[in-house]
């Protein structure tokens, strides 16, 4: 007997990210009978994107928006852009590595944006809630890893510390969201995951009834939200899947991601503040190291590499600008076939950006419940202002002189700018202005959108939902809908969003079950 899509319920949650499984499981475990909606595939997870293999994650097409297309600029070519797909949204692909930001991005939170309830010593908390769902891994350093680690330390970068510790520079040991071997996403986390199937499951139309305590959590995967539903007097009354299922429900909690919440809040006549109006990212730049063959046979670290970060190396690019600099090495991204050489990448980000780009309706076809082939028209913007360039410049340039320091001399045969082989050695012949042209021309590796529905008071002409309690995530002007996903982030954290993200909706979800 195939179980059918719950009609009525207390919430819907539309999406399973980080913020989406965090607040769906914490509202059920208060007694709410709970709705995810997942646009992605559910079921069991392919191999790819169980272990601890970022490179293997990463191309699995299954779990990815494979159409999405972005421009760095307007009017500019478009490229692809990794998100990820399923149930446990981009934790599925991500790199793992959970850092929690530093107290300038949550005391910026509070003073620049005005997010008065928002400040380092009222995120802590949350924080370390949202932490307690992520068992963490401490991988040992790989070849690669190490040398990036030592090379560092010789440039004087001290050394201790772990990747969860904010404020914390230096090489750090990385924290991965890991358990026995295999990737712990927020599906994991706050769904259940992707184990022997529960009471109720149905793996032919992707429907899971979890009973949790005191409450009821259904996860409805394979089908996106076409819209929310609102009566004649504005009120909303639930959403709408694209299958033509209604679900009614007074409260609807979208966290879809940076990039599909505000088209929902479009379709759905629900855009009356700028959504999608800022769009926020980390600029990245990527090395690639052909390492010596010889190397590579006498380490098994190399046989036996997960291809994940092991280690996190932090650093600032002025005193006004603490921690907003960091590399990652990456120990193997060959495909390791025959013929093959191999490889490894170490890359660099810039984790405090100002530029700002968009997120505007899609650009052809018709609507889409999900980011794909006719999703939205994304302009990233990645490098518009002169300070970002500039501190970016300056890292990819530290990060070039260690990659020349004794440590790599016996692992690395060579360092290319990009994939057809152009030598580290050109870098010293670019000008600023010439290297500013190759760091625009090459996107890094880092995808972390965020900001495209940003907390602040209702008088903030930028903000699109309440940062007030009582309304936290509450969009401006309306009941019936929040948003706890990355697109309520005023501005980026230094470092990934995947706890600062749970830690958000977290505090949401309390927020919702405190309401009288």
């Amino acid at each position: 007997m195939t179980r059918p899509v719950p009609r009525r319920c207390d919430a819907v949650v539309v999406g399973t990210g980080p913020g989406g499984a965090a607040v769906a499981r914490r509202l059920a475990d208060g007694g709410w009978a709970v709705v995810a909606v997942e646009a992605g595939p559910g079921g069991p997870r392919p191999a790819s994107v169980a272990g601890l293999d970022l490179v293997a994650a990463s191309a699995e097409a299954s779990r990815l928006w494979s159409h999405l297309r972005v421009r760095d600029r307007p009017g500019g070519p478009l490229r692809p852009y990794t998100q990820g797909r399923g149930l446990g949204g981009g934790s599925m692909v991500n790199g793992m590595l959970l850092t929690p930001g530093d107290r300038v991005d949550y005391e910026r939170w509070r003073s620049e944006h005005r997010c008065r309830e928002w400040g380092a010593e009222a995120m802590a908390p949350w924080l370390e809630r949202a932490a307690q769902d992520y068992p963490t891994l401490a991988p040992g350093a790989g070849p690669v890893a190490e040398a990036l680690g030592r090379a560092a330390a010789e440039d004087g970068l001290p050394v201790g510390g772990t990747s969860l510790e904010s404020d914390r520079l230096g090489v750090l040991a990385a924290r991965l969201a890991a358990r026995d071997g295999r990737r712990w996403s927020s599906a994991d986390a706050g769904l259940g995951g992707d184990g022997p199937p529960p009471a109720g499951t149905d793996e032919r139309n992707g429907i899971a009834v979890r009973a949790v305590a005191g409450g009821e959590l259904t996860v409805v995967s394979g089908v996106p939200v076409d819209r929310i539903v609102t009566g004649a007097d504005g009120r909303v009354r639930g959403v709408a899947l694209a299958s033509g299922h209604p679900i009614d429900c007074p409260l609807v909690v979208i966290c879809a991601g940076p990039l599909a919440t505000p088209g929902l809040l479009r379709r759905s006549g629900l855009a009356g503040r700028p959504v999608g109006r800022v769009l926020r990212d980390h600029p990245s730049f990527a090395f690639t190291l052909v390492l010596r063959p010889e190397a590579v046979a006498a380490d098994p670290r190399f046989g036996s590499s997960v291809r994940a970060v092991t280690r996190l190396v932090r650093w600032s690019s002025g005193p006004d600008h603490p921690g907003d600099l960091q590399a990652i090495a990456l120990d193997r991204v060959d495909p390791g076939g025959p013929g093959s050489r191999p490889l490894a990448v170490v890359a660099v980000g810039l984790m405090a950006a100002s530029s700002v780009g968009s997120v505007g309706p899609p650009r052809t076809g018709p609507r889409s419940g999900a980011v794909g082939a006719t999703g939205p028209d994304v302009v990233t913007a990645i490098l518009e202002t002169a300070g970002d360039r500039a501190r970016l410049r300056d890292g990819v340039r530290r990060v070039a002189r260690w990659l020349r320091a004794d440590p790599f001399g016996p692992l690395v045969e060579a360092v290319h700018l990009d994939e057809i082989g152009t030598e580290l050695a050109v870098l010293d012949g670019l000008g600023d202005a010439e290297l500013d042209r190759l760091l625009g021309s090459r996107p890094g590796p880092y995808v972390h959108p965020a900001g495209t529905c940003p907390l602040g008071p209702a008088d903030e002409p930028g903000a699109v939902v309440d940062c007030e309690a009582g309304r936290f995530g509450a969009l401006h002007g309306r009941s019936g809908v929040r948003l706890a996903d990355a697109s309520v982030l005023p501005n980026l954290v230094r470092g990934g969003l995947q706890l600062p993200v749970a830690a958000v909706a977290h505090r949401i979800a309390d927020d919702i079950l405190s309401a009288p």
